[in-house]
């Protein structure tokens, strides 16, 4: 019996020189790298599941910090350098798996019959990035396990389409 959930990864980037010392930050105002949600999404859905997926896309963009120290440059929004984090965030939420600029699918199978460390069970984890068809086919499954496949394609599609729509108008700005 296997189970899978997906990661979520919605990143940033930021831009620091080869020669840069950190020691010398204030690290009590720079603003977190890297945030991450363990099914944040967890008991929502429609509306909410995809309020909770722009505001975790939106969290990448939102760095007000500006600071200039040995080379590092971290600008907010509507700066030539982004300041943006990167967020990852464990989902069973289509929602939030279609706003992500990357989407890991995590699969977890028991495995009998074959003795390893002196027990002949074991758990086996796999991680594969989805992306294209593979991805629309997995937001599917998310959505509606086995129903209803081709409606639920279309679904994902649309999904990935607004996702996708979201993060032009972020790039944007206001």
């Amino acid at each position: 019996c296997g189970s899978s959930s997906s990661v979520a990864s919605m990143s940033g980037s930021a831009s620091k020189s080869q020669n840069s010392d950190l020691s010398n930050l204030d690290h009590t105002t720079m603003p977190p790298v890297a945030v991450l949600y363990d099914e944040i999404d967890a008991h929502v859905g429609g509306r909410a599941a995809v309020a909770v997926a722009k505001l975790l896309a939106d969290q990448t963009m939102k760095s007000s910090v500006k600071l200039i120290d040995d080379g590092i440059i971290l600008e907010g929004m509507n700066g030539d350098m982004s300041g943006q984090r990167q967020v990852l965030s464990i989902t069973h939420s289509p929602s939030v798996a279609a706003i992500a600029d990357r989407h890991i699918v995590i699969q977890r199978e028991a495995k009998t019959g074959v003795e390893r460390r002196g027990h002949k069970e074991y758990v086996q984890i796999l991680a594969a990035t989805v992306d294209g068809l593979d991805r629309r086919r997995e937001l599917a499954r998310m959505a509606s396990g086995d129903l209803a496949s081709d409606e639920a394609e279309i679904f994902a599609e649309a999904l990935i389409r607004d996702g996708s729509l979201h993060k032009k108008k972020q790039q944007q700005g206001p």
